[in-house]
C-alpha cells in the first residue's frame, strides 16, 4: 500500500515547518518495511512517499517516524494511507496544496524529487506508476482548469512587490537589487527581474560558483561573502531565497538609511527576529500566502474542476490494487488446481495403471482452464458491484495445500 508522513506549510504554518526543518532527521537508506521511498522536500513541506505491507495504521506510523529519526509525532505531522495518501498525492501535484494556488513550480519539484529516488533505487515498480499517473494529472489539472492561468509564483508576486516598492519611494529600475540565493527561486528571481529590466542585480550565494554561474548567464555581479554587509547596506531591495539552516541575515545597519524592501522567501527564515529596523519593510512566506489567498478565492471553479479530476485519478489508481487482487488471485488457483490434478492423476494411475497418463494430463489441463476462465468471469462481474474487491482478496488467501485428501 502507499503511504505518505510529514509537515507542511497547511498542516502547520511556516514557522512550525521552520523549527521541524532545523530538528529533524532524514533516513534515506534502504528499509525492510518499505518495498519503495521518495522523499519531497521543498520550501512548503517534507514529505515521504513509501510504498509498505499493509498493517495496523499505528505501525505504518512507526515504520514511517523512525525515518524521520522521530519516536512520536510532532504538532503538524501527519500520516495518510491508500486511498487518502493518494488523493494527498495528486493535490500536492494539481498544485492545491500549494502556498500559490496552482503553481507549476510544485509539479517540477515532484518530478526531481522522483528522479532522485529513482538514480538511488529506492522506488518501486508501483511507486513508479503511481507518481507516472500523478505526473499526467498534475499537467492535465492544469491544461483543462486553466487553474495556474494568471497565478503568480513566489518569486513572481515577490517582483510585484518590489515593482509597487520602486513606484510608491519614486525609484527607477536603477535601484539596486542584491538577490541572496542562486538555487530555484533565486534563478527565478533574477530571470523575471531581468526580463522587467532591471539593471543593477547584484547575485551571493553560500557557495560561489552557483553565484558566479547565474550572473554570468544575464551578464550581472556577484557578492563575495565577507562583501555580503556592504552589499546589504547600499541594497534598496534584498531577496532572499537560500536553503540554509543557519540563519543567514543577523546584523543590523545603522545610521540614516533610505527606504529597503526585504523580502524572505527561505524556510526557514533567514532573517534573525530583531534585525528589522525603521525604514525596511519586511516580507515572508507568511506574507506572501496571505496575498495568494485573495487570488484564490475568485478561482474556486477551477478549484472545483480540479478536484474532480483528481477525484477521478485517485479511483483509477485504486482500481489497479483490485486488478492486482484479480491477478494474485487468478495464479493462486492455477496452482492449486495443477496440485490437485497431479494428485488425482497419480491416485487414478495407481488404481488404474493401464490408463494413458498423457490423455489425463491434457483433460485435466482442459477441465482446469475452464474452471480459471469461469472465476475470472464471476469476479469481474462481482467488480461491477462494491463486492468485487472483498471477492478478489478472499479467494486469492486460498493456498494450495498438501492435507486435502
Amino acid at each position: 500500500m502507499i503511504a505518505v508522513a510529514g509537515i507542511s506549510h497547511t498542516s502547520a504554518g511556516f514557522e512550525s515547518l521552520a523549527t521541524f526543518t532545523g530538528k529533524y532527521t532524514r533516513k534515506e537508506e534502504a528499509s525492510l518495511h518499505l518495498s519503495g521511498q521518495i522523499w519531497v522536500e521543498t520550501c512548503n513541506r517534507i514529505e515521504l512517499y513509501a510504498e509498505l505491507e499493509k498493517t495496523s495504521q499505528q505501525e505504518i506510523e512507526n515504520i514511517l517516524l523512525r525515518q524521520f529519526g522521530l519516536t512520536q509525532k510532532p504538532a503538524g505531522f501527519y500520516v495518510y494511507t491508500g486511498g487518502d495518501a493518494i488523493f494527498h498525492l495528486l493535490k500536492v501535484a494539481a498544485g492545491l496544496d500549494s502556498a500559490v494556488l496552482g503553481e507549476d513550480q510544485v509539479l517540477a519539484q515532484l518530478k526531481q524529487s522522483f528522479q532522485r529516488a529513482a538514480e538511488a533505487r529506492m522506488t518501486s515498480p508501483y511507486l513508479n506508476k503511481v507518481f507516472h499517473k500523478t505526473f499526467a494529472t498534475g499537467k492535465q489539472v492544469r491544461s483543462l482548469t486553466g487553474i495556474n492561468k494568471g497565478n503568480r509564483s513566489v518569486a513572481s508576486i515577490s517582483v510585484s512587490l518590489a515593482d509597487r516598492f520602486l513606484r510608491d519611494n519614486q525609484l527607477s529600475k536603477n535601484a539596486c537589487i542584491l538577490v541572496l540565493g542562486a538555487g530555484e527561486t533565486g534563478n527565478l528571481l533574477t530571470e523575471i527581474l531581468v526580463d522587467k529590466k532591471y539593471r543593477q542585480i547584484r547575485i551571493w550565494n553560500r557557495t560561489a560558483d552557483r553565484a558566479i554561474e547565474l550572473s554570468s548567464r544575464f551578464g550581472l555581479e556577484t557578492v563575495a561573502t565577507s562583501s555580503l554587509p556592504s552589499a546589504y547596506q547600499d541594497a534598496d531591495i534584498v531577496l532572499v531565497a537560500t536553503s540554509s539552516k543557519k540563519t543567514l541575515i543577523d546584523y543590523q545597519v545603522e545610521g540614516t538609511r533610505k527606504q529597503r524592501l526585504l523580502i524572505d522567501l527561505s524556510m526557514p527564515f533567514q532573517v534573525k527576529p530583531g534585525t528589522i529596523i525603521p525604514g525596511t519593510t519586511h516580507f515572508n512566506l507568511s506574507q506572501i500566502t496571505a496575498i495568494r489567498e485573495q487570488t484564490d478565492k475568485s478561482r474556486q471553479k477551477a478549484v472545483e474542476d480540479a478536484l474532480q479530476l483528481v477525484y477521478a485519478a485517485q479511483q483509477e489508481i485504486l482500481s489497479w490494487q483490485d486488478q492486482k487482487w484479480v491477478a494474485q488471485t487468478l495464479s493462486q488457483w492455477r496452482s492449486l488446481l495443477q496440485m490437485v490434478q497431479e494428485r488425482q492423476i497419480r491416485d487414478f494411475m495407481r488404481d488404474n495403471p493401464d490408463a494413458n497418463p498423457e490423455h489425463l494430463q491434457e483433460l485435466a489441463i482442459r477441465m482446469s482452464s475452464q474452471v480459471l476462465k469461469q472465476l475470472a468471469w464471476t469476479i469481474r462481474q462481482q467488480q461491477l458491484t462494491d463486492e468485487g474487491s472483498q471477492w478478489s482478496k478472499l479467494l486469492a488467501t486460498v493456498e494450495p495445500y498438501e492435507q486435502l485428501n
